[in-house]
């Protein structure tokens, strides 16, 4: 009698981590979500980066026997990522961070729409954002606007995000994570992986749970807010389609007028008025010349 045998979807998931001490509930939480997904052959890669490692734990992590541990010297998150990439074995991966969690079924969810349709290379899912672990909101309220155009979509809020998604290696290489991109990497990512052509699939089914309240998060920092106008106009040298030029250009202009408001508020006037000036760079844009009176209107008189 003839009969068939399922093979589960092979799945290597990266946690990068400073496997400090105090991150250690974080991290255990982290690990316990991976190695209770159903219906998935999982390879969990944690790797271990920098010099604040709590000794106790790592050796703690090296004796799990469900746990492949790597250890680099250098104490870098994008590092650690592209790192993390070059030991996936499996046919698919995904990241995660270490503060951060997968629900149930998340990794059956994401590789059912793979494994339904062969072209697709990268399942981005929908999640919720915890904030002091006790507001909840979901990522995005839909997909619609990505499926239609995901490159305009995506300088509108990013929808890819560290805990979002399951990529095909084979369509996601190495060299898509440059190792070296502090800030806005997931956009970056993104944008790479469109440019290269390849196919992205939308589940709108929660599939994450990202904690924002976590001391010392790179996206709270003053360096991360100001990095933005900077990474916004590098991305204006790439090959991107027009609606995502006019759809960047506009952007542009929403984050000098924040800056703008953010020096009048310090009192730096007169280079509130120089970001000023530079919002108003589209037709869309104009909208934001209101802001001229109360800018003369909070200027000391001499």
């Amino acid at each position: 009698m003839f009969s068939m045998t399922y093979s589960k979807p092979a799945i290597s998931v990266i946690i990068p981590t400073t496997c400090e001490a105090v991150r250690k509930p974080l991290m255990l939480r982290a690990i316990d979500s991976v190695l209770t997904q159903t219906q998935v052959d999982v390879d969990l890669i944690v790797v271990v980066n920098g010099n604040r490692v709590s000794e106790e734990f790592y050796e703690w992590l090296e004796a799990h026997p469900q746990i492949r541990v790597s250890r680099l010297e250098k104490g870098s998150l994008p590092f650690a990522q592209r790192h993390g990439r070059s030991l996936v074995e499996k046919e698919y991966f995904t990241l995660l961070d270490d503060d951060d969690e997968l629900l149930d079924f998340a990794l059956e969810k994401r590789a059912d729409l793979m494994l339904r349709d062969r072209q697709v290379d990268v399942v981005v899912s929908n999640g919720y954002i915890t904030y002091d672990g006790i507001q909840y909101e979901r990522h995005v309220e839909s997909f619609d606007d990505a499926r239609e155009d995901p490159f305009a979509a995506l300088l509108r809020r990013n929808w890819l995000v560290s805990c979002g998604a399951l990529f095909r290696t084979s369509g996601v290489p190495i060299d898509c994570f440059d190792g070296e991109t502090k800030f806005h990497e997931w956009t970056l990512l993104a944008v790479r992986i469109m440019l290269l052509g390849r196919q992205i699939a939308f589940l709108d089914d929660p599939t994450f749970r990202k904690h924002e309240e976590t001391e010392g998060s790179l996206s709270k920092s003053h360096e991360y807010r100001e990095s933005t106008l900077g990474f916004l106009k590098d991305l204006q040298g790439l090959d991107l389609p027009l609606s995502a030029k006019r759809e960047l250009r506009s952007k542009i202009g929403r984050t000098c007028h924040a800056k703008a408001v953010y020096l009048r508020n310090q009192g730096r006037f007169w280079d509130a008025w120089a970001y000023h000036l530079k919002s108003l760079n589209s037709l869309e844009n104009w909208k934001f010349l209101t802001f001229s009176r109360k800018l003369f209107v909070s200027m000391p008189k001499r």
